[in-house]
């Protein structure tokens, strides 16, 4: 299934995994359970780098009732939250803009910005196999929200609950890792659940009057919730209080920030086979899209640790190694750059930021290190460069954790 909203996108699948001869696939309703119709959950537009002037943007304010319709469409389920690069917030502090010399990102104080924090933690929720299977484990208290749980399913977009009104549906989704906003929106704030940061947040579409909430739960796909009706109509303002009760209810059960236990099934390790025959442009391109270069303008080359890869975009350059027999340390530094060791879920991650380039190193283990370096054509200073970059290199994890969820 495609999101024929998704600017620039038409046509481009959700990678569904392998699938296995009587294998049925994974966007399939729950056996058992009557399927309703698809309701429709947010995306944001292709993203730019290096950041290109913003157009205008609503001024963002609390959260506002609209009584109007969600327009229905067939959703995509998508890696993570595609977001533009480098305009200016209408509250807190600014991101640098191009040819600004900031070094140091702080994300605004209007819930729009990244996650700065290290991205160290387990997924909370299964991504690609059984990636629903939890739902019955969370049944009764989903539906202490709203008279019951009158039926759930696996749909495209996400695991689903109908609350027992017959009209509101709770859908859950594990997205890719927690990214900038900074498509317009009617709705927007900083939000806790259950002691642990996120977002409330909608999209300005038309008729619509649904609401979403998202968890900084420092994993590499993080959880997310969309409140929709099937008679497309009902209150934003509810439907946002509802998404943050929902949110606190996934937080307390799943994520071990908030006390929780990741739910089984979830894989959180990528199998060492799954390096077998891989270059770096096979991992670079996954994350092509967020750095502002082409996937088909991969070029492949080899150095003495392994393969190496080169991607050009109209404003971006970008270059990737993966070493065949060596680790993070035998990984040469880039000279003069500020180096951050952190993780990302549990891979050593090594950050390095020059004024304009960023340069991320992922230990996979079994002598795989992922490389991964861009940068704006013009050397301009951007101070989002490695937060674009660490984005990129999350979404190459979430798939290779993906495919690894069917083998």
């Amino acid at each position: 299934m495609t999101n024929p909203n998704w600017p620039g996108h038409q046509g481009q699948p959700w990678p569904h995994g392998p699938q296995q001869q009587g294998q049925p696939q994974w966007q399939q309703p729950h056996p058992g359970h009557q399927q309703w119709q698809q309701q429709p959950h947010p995306y944001q537009r292709q993203p730019q780098f290096p950041p290109q002037p913003p157009p205008p943007r609503r001024r963002r304010g609390p959260v506002i009732a609209i009584a109007a319709a969600v327009v229905v469409v067939i959703a995509a389920t998508a890696v993570t939250l595609v977001l533009t690069l480098g305009d200016k917030d209408d509250g807190g502090q600014q991101a640098a803009a191009p040819g600004e010399t900031s070094s140091e990102y702080t994300a605004p104080a209007d819930g729009s910005g990244y996650d700065t924090a290290d991205w160290d933690q387990p997924l909370p929720l299964p991504i690609g196999e059984n990636r629903c299977a939890w739902q019955k484990d969370v049944v009764q208290e989903i539906g202490a929200l709203g008279g019951g749980v009158t039926d759930f399913k696996d749909n495209t977009s996400g695991c689903q609950f109908l609350l027992g009104d017959g009209n509101t549906i709770i859908q859950v989704r594990a997205t890719g890792p927690y990214d900038r906003i900074s498509q317009e929106t009617g709705v927007l704030e900083p939000a806790q659940f259950a002691g642990v940061p996120g977002r409330v947040y909608a999209f300005t579409y038309s008729k619509h009057t649904g609401c979403s909430a998202l968890l900084a739960s420092r994993s590499v796909a993080v959880p997310a919730v969309d409140i929709s009706t099937k008679d497309k109509g009902g209150d934003q303002k509810q439907h946002c209080e509802l998404a943050k009760k929902a949110m606190e209810v996934v937080a307390k059960k799943y994520v071990p920030l908030a006390g929780g236990t990741p739910a089984s099934g979830a894989v959180q390790e990528v199998p060492a086979k799954a390096f077998e025959g891989k270059t770096a442009c096979d991992l670079a391109k996954a994350g092509a899209v967020y750095l502002g270069v082409e996937s088909d303008s991969a070029k492949e080359g080899t150095d003495p640790l392994g393969s190496t890869c080169t991607l050009d975009g109209a404003t971006t350059t970008a270059s990737a190694k993966l070493t065949k027999s060596t680790t993070l340390d035998g990984v040469p530094p880039v000279p003069g750059a500020k180096a951050t060791n952190s993780k990302l879920g549990s891979y050593p991650l090594r950050m390095e930021q020059e004024p304009a380039k960023c340069t991320l190193s992922l230990d996979y283990g079994g002598g795989h290190v992922f490389q991964l370096s861009m940068g704006p054509k013009d050397g301009k200073p951007v101070n989002i460069t490695c937060q674009a970059g660490r984005v990129a290199m999350a979404v190459g994890l979430v798939n290779q954790l993906m495919t690894a969820s069917y083998q």
